[in-house]
């Protein structure tokens, strides 16, 4: 599964990039990797990575930005 998603705060804008792959024959379980791709504001020109696991209604992630 792969999704895109925009995000916008009084910060700046940015996009984040998902590649995610169930865990369980349920599919109610998934790891997703992703890119950040800072568009505006204090995220102008740049990127970064993600990563969640977890149940699809709730899970946890972490997330870097390149400096």
């Amino acid at each position: 599964m792969h999704a895109i998603c925009d995000a916008t705060s009084p910060a700046g804008a940015y996009t984040s990039v998902w590649g995610c792959n169930f865990q369980d024959k349920e599919r109610t379980m998934m790891g997703c990797v992703g890119g950040l791709y800072g568009k505006t504001g204090m995220y102008a020109g740049k990127g970064g990575g993600i990563t969640y696991a977890g149940k699809v209604a709730g899970g946890s992630g972490t997330g870097q930005w390149r400096k």
